[in-house]
């Protein structure tokens, strides 16, 4: 299986993926926690951009 950033968010009690995305079982995952900032999309926007700098 080939690396994927997959968005999602922590519901209190587990990992919700946004968009569904089929994950076989015992699937190895790697989380980054987001620091909250001013706005979800925002946030996200950030992540990405330094995702794709990282790359």
């Amino acid at each position: 299986m080939k690396t994927i950033s997959l968005s999602g968010y922590f519901d209190g009690e587990s990992i919700r993926l946004d968009e569904p995305y089929n994950l076989p079982p015992n699937t190895k995952v790697i989380v980054t926690v987001i620091p909250e900032e001013t706005s979800e999309r925002e946030s996200r926007s950030n992540w990405s951009i330094q995702a794709l700098n990282n790359a």
